[in-house]
């Protein structure tokens, strides 16, 4: 990209799928954005927005589509394994992360058109993830065959399954890492291309499984992992001319992205089992019915991964270049913006639940409750990383602040299990929607202090 911000031309054929206007912006910051009045700064912003959630959406469909797809066409067994694999891979890329990489946006800041710089930091993040991943798998390997023991699903099954988890794991951090380039330079044709394209195989390979009766548990985990793996090497390609990575590690880099990260790794180490609890929970105490049911009505979730995708494409690389006199009226704008969302659609869902549990289809139309209390603690999971992502982006993290949103969150599921029964997919929706109003209260602390006293020095 030129000095004056001016968009990089992509050569990807798969960049053609996606002709959404704006999609491809001049970084913040740079001279072109600077020149245009303020006018024009929010009728671009607009439009930008516009794009991205249409971009998201298209990719979101797709996603949505393979998903129930899945619902329909696997049996309960199938979809429950399914379910845990796919679980444990989320938690674990937490684990592996702690932060490092969201850490990296904020300390580069306004210098986005450095690619040493940005290379540099990737290179450090990527070092600290490979320390803890000798440390997290191991144990995680354990655990794993611990806990799916008791379903009877065989010592190949297991094995399988937990080959998928690994290499899901490989492949999250090839897209952790080269989709930062692309989100701080604005390059969003090349960043949902890569993810329309291989959405699509996705849906592709598991009708062919389907139509070959191979669709099995760990097959779709498999194909799963594999599309995360090809969707990772297409950010690599795309985000070459915006990052350099050094060959060897920077322990200044590293040093400032473990300062960084620090005051938040508590609570992220948290929030990496907090994500999947109910399906941790339920792989505990509840059934392998239970734990389909759990695993389906998290699919409705996705009502809310197209406005949580502006989290990491929108609020974590604006936030940080905000003005100081205009952030209250931004953060207000932006926490109101997502209450409203979670309250329409939580109201549709205990009014007219019918097109969700079609979606779910036959075997789960009977989670009528449980799908409106689902989306309800979804609405308030989505509102808390909202305000989550503004907190970390202008660095209002602190020790203290991390110590209170964990006491809090944890008293509230303490007293939750020992009055609801955790084996129950209903009352695990209550115990989800308890946590997510703990989760919201945990934000507005630190946010509140952050704007009277400004934020943490690194």
């Amino acid at each position: 990209m030129s000095a004056q911000g001016t968009a990089p031309q992509t050569t990807n054929p798969r960049a053609r799928l996606l002709r959404v206007p704006c999609l491809d912006e001049p970084p913040i910051g740079s001279l072109a954005v600077r020149l245009r009045s303020p006018f024009a700064g929010r009728v671009r912003v607009v439009r930008l927005v516009g794009g991205v959630l249409s971009a998201q959406t298209v990719a979101q469909l797709l996603t949505l589509a393979s998903g129930f797809l899945l619902l329909r066409w696997m049996s309960i067994e199938s979809y429950a394994q399914y379910t845990i694999a796919f679980g444990f891979l989320a938690t674990l890329s937490g684990l592996l992360d702690l932060g490092f990489m969201a850490a990296v946006m904020p300390l580069v800041g306004t210098r986005a058109n450095d690619a040493n710089l940005i290379g540099g930091y990737l290179r450090a993040a990527l070092h600290l993830r490979g320390r803890m991943a000798m440390v997290v798998v191991p144990v995680s390997a354990v655990v794993f065959f611990v806990l799916t023991a008791g379903h009877r699903w065989g010592v190949v099954e297991q094995l399988g399954l937990f080959a998928t988890v690994l290499l899901g794991l490989f492949a999250r951090a090839m897209i952790d890492t080269f989709s930062l380039p692309l989100l701080m330079h604005n390059a969003y044709r090349s960043f949902y291309s890569a993810q329309v394209s291989t959405s699509i195989g996705r849906i592709a390979a598991h009708a062919l499984l389907q139509l070959t009766r191979g669709l099995t548990g760990f097959t779709a985990s498999l194909v799963n992992a594999l599309v995360v793996l090809v969707n990772g090497l297409l950010y690599r390609r795309s985000a070459a001319a915006h990052s350099d990575l050094p060959a060897r590690v920077d322990p200044v880099r590293a040093r400032e992205i473990r300062r960084m990260a620090a005051p938040a790794v508590p609570g992220l180490i948290f929030y990496a089992f907090q994500g999947q609890i109910t399906i941790l929970l339920v792989a505990v105490f509840g059934r392998t019915e239970a734990i389909a049911q759990v695993g389906a009505l998290s699919r409705v979730g996705a009502l809310f991964v197209v406005f949580a995708s502006l989290n990491q494409v929108l609020i974590a690389p604006r936030f940080p270049r905000i003005e100081v006199s205009m952030l209250s009226r931004r953060i207000a704008q932006t926490a109101a913006a997502a209450a409203a969302l979670g309250a329409v659609l939580t109201a549709v869902a205990f009014l007219v639940p019918q097109p969700l549990l079609f979606l779910l289809g036959p075997a789960y139309d009977g989670l009528r409750t449980e799908v409106a209390w689902f989306v309800l603690g979804a609405g308030l999971a989505f509102l808390a990383g909202v305000l989550y992502t503004m907190n970390l982006a202008r660095r209002f993290v602190w020790w203290w602040s991390t110590a209170l949103g964990l006491g809090m969150i944890v008293l509230t599921q303490l007293a939750s299990a020992v009055t609801l029964d955790l084996a129950s997919p209903l009352e695990l929706q209550y115990f989800a929607a308890l946590t997510g109003v703990a989760a919201c209260v945990a934000q507005v602390v630190p946010l509140i202090h952050g704007l009277r006293h400004g934020p943490r020095i690194v």
